[in-house]
């Protein structure tokens, strides 16, 4: 749940009367962009690539978690078919609002090459 001093991201879209409705939101968001490095189970690590900053990332798959594989499967709560490295973009929320966070919880994983 949600509390005072989280970082919020937000999709909005102009609605009937022009007012902006949110479509989505996400408490304590993570971007990770770069090598899947480790699988274990439900969490995968990515390192970032060399131009960006940051820590590698672990993700945790959980069940409302999609990843889509470079085939162009989609799969919903498992690690099934992500390969150790291949280039990978995740987003997903953390417990904590730190952007730096090391470790969060998965909502979209793209596997960008097989």
């Amino acid at each position: 749940m949600p509390q005072v001093g989280d970082r919020v991201e937000a999709g909005t879209y102009s609605g009937p009367t022009g007012a902006r409705i949110a479509n989505w939101v996400v408490a304590n968001p993570l971007v990770s962009m770069g090598t899947i490095t480790n699988i274990s189970g439900n969490a995968v690590t990515i390192a970032p690539m060399s131009s960006l900053r940051g820590p590698a990332r672990t993700f945790l798959v959980e069940g409302y978690s999609r990843t889509y594989l470079a085939d162009g499967t989609v799969q919903q709560g498992t690690t099934r078919g992500l390969r150790v490295g291949a280039y990978a973009h995740a987003t997903g929320t953390a417990d904590t609002p730190g952007p730096r966070a090391p470790q969060g919880y998965a909502l979209v994983i793209h596997q960008l090459q097989k």
